[in-house]
């Protein structure tokens, strides 16, 4: 009886130890795929993406998520906001330890992906222009220099 629980119990941390290892942003198309979930991606198509900067999340010593004079430690996060108009995009449920998206702004943990710093969050919206000047220009979509490439923030 032992033996099948093993086998399911192996094959379940394989699934979520795939999934966590997938990027948590990259562009595929016209879109940016944002993976803040195990079971979960969502498409935001990248007219509504205004931006990319840095932030920082304060934690207690446990790791969890504080506020005020409680904080032992501050995370790096990278926040990629939303435009107002996209308001279909506003709020999405995430697994939390990966990051937050609530009232546009998608906040990606850096305790769980690369190493995120100024530089990362500059190129993201260097590259944020060009592929929208890209698509202006009437680029196709699909276009395969732009099929899954990763924007940087990789578990």
């Amino acid at each position: 009886m032992a033996v099948p629980f093993c086998g399911v119990a192996a094959g379940l941390v394989g699934v979520l130890a795939y999934a966590a290892a997938r990027p948590r942003l990259e562009r595929v198309g016209g879109c940016l795929r944002v993976r803040l979930s195990p079971t979960a991606v969502e498409d935001v198509p990248l007219d509504a993406v205004e931006c990319f900067f840095q932030g920082s999340n304060p934690i207690d010593r446990s790791g969890e998520l504080t506020c005020g004079d409680r904080a032992a430690f501050r995370v790096n996060t990278l926040v990629m906001r939303l435009a107002e108009r996209a308001a279909d995009f506003s709020k999405r449920a995430t697994f939390t330890p990966w990051g937050t998206w609530d009232d546009g702004y998608v906040v990606f943990d850096g305790r769980w992906c690369e190493p995120l710093s100024t530089d990362l969050a500059r190129r993201l919206s260097r590259q944020l222009v060009e592929a929208k000047r890209t698509l202006a220009d009437g680029s196709p979509s699909g276009d395969q220099s732009s099929e899954g490439q990763a924007a940087g923030v990789r578990s």
